[in-house]
């Protein structure tokens, strides 16, 4: 067998079990391709909530 051939299994496995959410990301032109942005506004408020400001 190809040594290459078990990552490339992997990956559409993990393909066709989240397909709906594949879906929805590849014909929804507004879903961001990272939630880089959104972790960090989390992890914002999270010190804010932290630190005794809690309007978040």
């Amino acid at each position: 067998m190809n040594p290459y051939q078990e990552p490339l299994k992997k990956a559409l496995r993990y393909t066709l079990k989240h397909r709906e959410y594949f879906t929805n990301f590849l014909l929804d032109g507004c879903i961001p391709i990272s939630n880089n942005l959104s972790e960090l506004i989390r992890k914002l408020r999270k010190g804010n909530i932290q630190n005794g400001d809690d309007k978040y």
